[in-house]
C-alpha cells in the first residue's frame, strides 16, 4: 500500500510559525458516495488525533448546496448542523462515506476545509516525523463490517 504524504499547511492569515501549521492530506469531497464521480471537490483534510468526530467547514458546505440530515451537541455547543458526504484521500481508491459536524474552520482561519478525526484515522497507521518531512498515513485492514457503510459523526 502506498504511503500518503502529510503537509504542513500554514493558517489563512498566512503565519509561517511551525507550531501554527496543521497537518493535512489532499482528498476530495463529495456530497455523497453515489455522486463521488463527476462531482468532487479538492479539499484538504486536517489529519487531527485529538478529534473524535469527523468536521466540516459550514460555509463550504452550504456552498456546496448541503442541507443538515440533523443536529447534534459538539464542543458543548447545541444544534450543530450534522451533514453527510464522502471523502476520498489522494493516493488510495476508496471512498470513504462519512457524517460530520458543522464548525466554522475557514472563519477560524484553517487552511482545511475538512476535519478526520479518529473516526477515520483509525482506519490508517500513521508516522509522524514533521521535522524530517516523513509523515504520512498508510490504509491498514478495514474491517469488514466498516466497507461501504457511513461512518458515525
Amino acid at each position: 500500500m502506498a504511503d500518503i504524504p502529510i503537509r504542513f499547511a500554514r493558517p489563512l492569515n498566512g503565519s509561517s510559525e511551525y507550531y501554527l501549521t496543521h497537518p493535512c492530506v489532499s482528498g476530495k469531497f463529495s456530497t455523497s458516495v453515489e455522486a463521488f464521480e463527476g462531482n468532487a471537490h479538492d479539499v484538504l483534510l486536517s489529519v487531527d488525533t485529538g478529534a473524535d468526530h469527523m468536521a466540516i467547514d459550514h460555509d463550504f458546505a452550504l456552498a456546496l448546496g448541503m442541507k443538515p440530515t440533523g443536529f447534534t451537541v459538539a464542543n458543548a455547543e447545541q444544534g450543530v448542523p450534522i451533514f453527510n458526504g464522502a471523502i476520498r484521500i489522494d493516493g488510495i481508491e476508496l471512498t470513504i462515506p462519512v457524517r460530520m459536524v458543522s464548525r466554522p474552520l475557514t472563519k477560524a482561519g484553517a487552511p482545511f476545509q475538512v476535519i478526520l478525526g479518529r473516526i477515520v484515522l483509525n482506519l490508517f497507521e500513521m508516522t509522524y516525523r514533521p521535522m524530517t518531512g516523513e509523515s504520512f498515513l498508510r490504509l491498514g485492514d478495514l474491517p469488514p463490517d466498516l466497507v461501504g457503510k457511513s461512518l458515525p459523526s
